[in-house]
């Protein structure tokens, strides 16, 4: 059994929250078997492991893909931290495996830099805060997107799961909209948005369609 703390498996998890691809696209599980403290799959490919198994002082990683292979490297380690670190490094991995043999991981970025384009070209200050009028619009605009997107995925327990907890997600950015600036409240708004499509668009033509689908409504206008 694991014999982790909460609080460094929520470590764990924030090192997976902050990758590229976010926890939603990850399975953490904590086994019963011994020793074995964590292990951590990436769900569109699950071949891509990563475990840590207590060894006496020592700390054994097990990651796929490896630094320079696909298959696992075996690495010992002496401090917990050390682990946390890794995953990092894994996650690293995993996204430069998709950004040269999947053009899907392009069409993100895409969309990251038009918002980035967008935000310096109209939004003249981006330290100033929306106005009730501004804030009213882009709350609606967050509406139309999440029901749009929500009306597109297939109906199965693990994408409306997803659908459920990216939707509360986009709930919160419409609170955003009160205390943040605008600046701030675009980047967040573009990361929030892209890690709902991860997690809920599962084809090509769904991805293309909810891309499009957040431009329309939440980009500014050109």
């Amino acid at each position: 059994m694991s014999t982790l703390r909460t609080v460094t498996k929520q470590r764990f998890v924030e090192a997976l929250e902050e990758s590229y691809f976010t926890a939603a696209n990850y399975k953490v599980i904590y086994p019963d078997e011994d020793e074995i403290e964590i292990v951590i799959t990436f769900i569109p490919k699950p071949e891509f492991q990563f475990s840590v198994t207590k060894l006496g002082q020592k700390l054994k990683t097990l990651a796929s893909p490896g630094e320079y292979f696909l298959t696992e490297d075996t690495q010992f380690r002496d401090e917990i931290g050390e682990c946390i670190f890794a995953v990092t490094e894994w996650t690293q991995r995993i996204e430069d495996e998709y950004r040269n043999s999947n053009p899907v991981v392009d069409e993100f970025e895409e969309f990251r830099r038009i918002i980035a384009d967008r935000l310096y070209e109209h939004v003249l200050d981006e330290h100033v805060h929306f106005t009730r009028e501004e804030a009213d619009i882009l709350r609606e605009k967050i509406d139309g997107l999440t029901n749009k997107l929500a009306g597109n995925i297939e109906k199965t327990e693990v994408l409306e799961r997803r659908l459920s907890e990216a939707t509360s997600e986009l709930e919160k950015l419409k609170s955003d909209l009160t205390d943040m600036p605008k600046g701030a409240w675009y980047r967040k708004a573009s990361n929030k948005i892209l890690s709902f499509i991860k997690a809920v668009s599962t084809s090509r033509e769904g991805r293309e369609f909810a891309l499009e689908a957040a431009k329309k409504f939440l980009l500014p206008p050109p």
